[in-house]
């Protein structure tokens, strides 16, 4: 039987911290390692290359008007996904926590998960704010996400990237086509399916009542989420669905005359 000396117990013991700090480093998010790192993207602690199997996807705001705050998603699916983690990248603005969300941090100013986070749905969804620059251009959200299956080593995990997402900051067409002509716009729920909670951002023009409600298919009144005067400008509302049953809903923003909605599917 072979004996350990002094030394070799004193290694041994040194390696084994050293791989306890990589793991729980790890597990608790990591920044670095999208593809606006072009030196050395990718989660390569999981596995050297991407892997197909794994679905990232970013969502959020297409457009942004400077200064403006949208909340954005990155979602994990596929893979083995005991449970999954992620980071996003942004080529400029500013990103920050979302208090929907508290299984995201902030490390370098890039967005990274405080622990892997199991699945809902067959999918992990994270949410973080996003602040566009005060200038107008095109920035670009970058993101990857890994899928694990929470064993005491790596070898069965996998990740991939997310297609970079374009976000265009802009004083004009921001909003759908069909609100360009109001004095607010209505963007469409994220995430969507969503359980339980969920964003929802306007953008008024001008100071003026608002109303938002929700409503199940019957058109009966389930929730009334903002009804006061609002400032010009960009506004997030969060929405918790706990008390509701799964199914199709309408949320509904009225200002003045004119009102505006739009469908989200609760899956619980």
């Amino acid at each position: 039987m072979r004996v350990l000396t002094k030394n070799n117990y004193v290694s041994l013991l040194i390696l084994l911290i050293f791989a306890s700090f990589i793991v729980m480093g790890y597990s608790t998010g990591i920044a670095g390692v999208t593809k606006k790192n072009t030196s050395n993207p990718g989660c390569t602690c999981h596995s050297q290359n991407p892997n197909a199997s794994v679905l990232v996807t970013i969502g959020g705001p297409s457009s942004l008007a400077p200064g403006a705050t949208g909340t954005y998603t990155v979602t994990v699916s596929g893979g083995p996904l005991a449970a999954a983690g992620f980071n996003a990248a942004a080529s400029g603005g500013t990103i920050s926590v979302n208090a929907i969300d508290p299984g995201v941090r902030i490390i370098n100013g890039e967005a990274t998960h405080n622990t892997p986070k199991p699945p809902t749905s067959g999918k992990s969804v994270f949410t973080f704010n996003y602040k566009a620059p005060a200038t107008a251009g095109d920035v670009t959200i970058f993101a990857n996400g890994n899928s694990v299956d929470l064993s005491t080593d790596n070898s069965g995990d996998s990740w991939n990237f997310a297609t970079n997402k374009t976000v265009a900051i802009s004083t004009t067409g921001v909003g759908n086509e069909e609100q360009k002509s109001i004095s607010f716009s209505l963007a469409q729920n994220y995430p969507n399916p969503f359980n339980p909670g969920t964003i929802i951002n306007y953008r008024m023009s001008k100071t003026g009542k608002v109303l938002l409600s929700v409503f199940d298919l019957s058109g009966r009144e389930v929730a009334v989420l903002v009804n006061e005067e609002k400032a010009a400008g960009e506004h997030i509302v969060s929405f918790n669905a706990s008390a509701l049953a799964s199914g199709i809903y309408y949320y509904k923003l009225e200002s003045g005359n004119i009102s505006v909605v739009k469908k989200m599917i609760l899956e619980k």
